[in-house]
């Protein structure tokens, strides 16, 4: 069963928030820059609440990860098919 995409975001969001605080900060810079490429092909600017899951998780992984490493992730993950994030996700 599919939900809305804007509570398939926000879950998404809070799971990358509690991976970046956590080995998986990698993962979780891969499904934010997936979620933030997909919010801008789509123009959706996400539920105003969770910004704030999105905000902290991204500052977690640039303390916990080199900067060229969140790079190479951002790149990863604004190029993944939605499917692929899913499987990510459910990993």
């Amino acid at each position: 069963t599919e939900i809305m995409p804007s509570f398939r975001a926000l879950a998404a969001n809070i799971i990358a928030w509690h991976w970046a605080k956590t080995d998986r900060a990698g993962d979780a810079a891969v499904v934010l820059a997936a979620m933030d490429e997909l919010g801008r092909r789509l123009g959706f600017a996400g539920i105003w609440w969770s910004q704030r899951y999105r905000d902290e998780a991204w500052a977690a992984v640039r303390q916990a990860l080199p900067a060229e490493r969140v790079d190479e992730c951002t790149t990863r993950g604004r190029s993944m098919a939605m499917a692929d994030v899913r499987r990510l996700l459910a990993s």
